[in-house]
């Protein structure tokens, strides 16, 4: 079974700097193409917030070669292309996503982005507003407002907790002369690492990306570099809370403060530890605020990782007389884990489920995609999905407890709440 869906994962410079990953998925009727870079939020200049967001709507916009703006979108169209592009907190990505028989149109026009974007006036201010209604609809959005929150709380003060899309405030700051000069310092081609997920590869996509290093590429590399970070809450288990939403229900966030992307030993354990927590009928939360006392009707989790830290998130929705003590049944779960570990048929049974997530997910060409979009961008080796399942297994319950330890402590963790809860209820 493992043969039948094995990627071929290889990883090669084509410059000086930049380098392509890809994973060829033969048979696969589509693929992906995308270039990453290292400019998220996290490095917008001070009183300029949302700075990479708005740059990551203009890039590939206009170009001079397509200086219509829409004759390039219908371009992309006719040629059967899908264009996406998105930011986060460390990394902006543009995204093609195409049939295999449209792979070259969609490389050329993705190349055509990068090397003849121009930016108007007109354009940043279109833009703007464009960007501040996406700000009203994710202040709307309760899962989105509390992830922000969850941000905030553990990360207060640092550039962490910033939105990413910035403010109405910040916002209004940016000039085209910002624009012009981040897209011309992060944006450059020196800095891109290219992704190639799915099938119809072939040398010619090496080829293209080459040619354009060799034409475009110059030796000033810029390496981000992470400020104002904070690594503790401002108080051991803060918790903010708001009622803005007016809801029946309280929406709870518990989040944990976890390791680097670049500790892959402590991310297995956290990603076993999160299955055994949350997201299915068996897992420890789901059973007991669900099943044994009907206090919640689902218990989800989710972890993400950045350059120099990370989290665990656990979230669910309570009637408010329930906030407390659900909050306390989840915390003490997570310190069970701190003291105990896992028992070994319960690390058994998060490990086969974990493993065949992944098998399922192996088929899945943006499934795949999202497994490697954050190693790329990071620089780190590409791992297939198959080698990651196979260090799942590898893990003890002693590295969970281990691990555990080394995080679920009380600084780490913050609560947040959406949702009207009286002060007598409020932890």
């Amino acid at each position: 079974m493992q043969d039948q869906y094995t990627h071929r994962v290889h990883q090669e410079k084509i410059s000086a700097h930049a380098t392509l990953t890809v994973v060829e998925m033969p048979g696969a009727p589509s693929n992906i193409i995308a270039v990453l870079f290292l400019a998220g939020s996290r490095y917008d200049p001070p009183g300029m917030g949302g700075l990479a967001h708005l740059c990551e709507h203009l890039f590939m916009r206009r170009t001079r070669t397509y200086p219509n703006a829409f004759d390039r979108l219908r371009t992309l169209e006719r040629a059967h292309v899908n264009f996406s592009a998105f930011t986060s907190r460390e990394i902006a990505l543009f995204i093609h996503s195409q049939i295999v028989q449209s792979t070259h149109n969609a490389l050329d026009l993705l190349i055509d982005g990068m090397a003849h974007t121009v930016h108007r006036t007109d354009d940043v201010r279109r833009e703007k507003n464009v960007v501040l209604q996406e700000i009203r609809e994710h202040e709307s959005d309760i899962h989105q407002y509390r992830f922000g929150l969850g941000m905030r709380a553990l990360w207060n003060g640092s550039a962490l907790a910033r939105n990413i899309m910035g403010t109405p405030e910040t916002l209004n700051n940016i000039t085209l002369q910002d624009v012009t000069a981040y897209t011309q310092r992060y944006f450059a081609p020196q800095n891109a690492r290219y992704l190639f997920v799915g099938g119809g590869y072939s040398d010619n996509v090496r080829a293209a990306l080459h040619a354009y290093h060799e034409t475009y590429e110059s030796d000033e590399h810029v390496k981000p570099t992470q400020k104002n970070v904070s690594h503790k809450p401002v108080t051991p288990r803060v918790h903010i809370q708001t009622d803005q939403f007016g809801t029946d229900v309280v929406h709870v966030g518990v989040y944990i403060r976890t390791c680097s992307i670049h500790h892959e030993k402590d991310r297995v354990a956290l990603a076993l530890i999160r299955n055994h927590l949350a997201d299915s009928w068996t897992s420890c939360l789901v059973t007991e605020l669900r099943i044994m006392r009907d206090m919640a009707y689902w218990v989800s989790a989710d972890t993400g990782y950045f350059s120099d830290t990370g989290y665990l998130e656990i979230t669910y929705a309570v009637h408010p007389k329930h906030f407390a003590e659900s909050v306390h049944i989840v915390t003490d779960n997570v310190y069970h884990i701190a003291e105990r570990g896992l028992p070994e048929e319960d690390l058994t049974l998060q490990s086969d489920d974990l493993t065949a997530a992944i098998q399922q997910e192996s088929m899945n060409v943006s499934s795949v995609f999202g497994w490697y979009v954050d190693d790329v961008a990071h620089g780190l080796p590409p791992e297939s999905l198959w080698t990651f399942a196979e260090k799942v297994r590898m893990v003890t319950p002693e590295a969970i407890r281990e691990v555990a330890q080394r995080y679920f402590l009380p600084d780490n963790i913050a609560v947040v709440s959406v949702g009207e809860l009286p002060p007598d209820l409020r932890p």
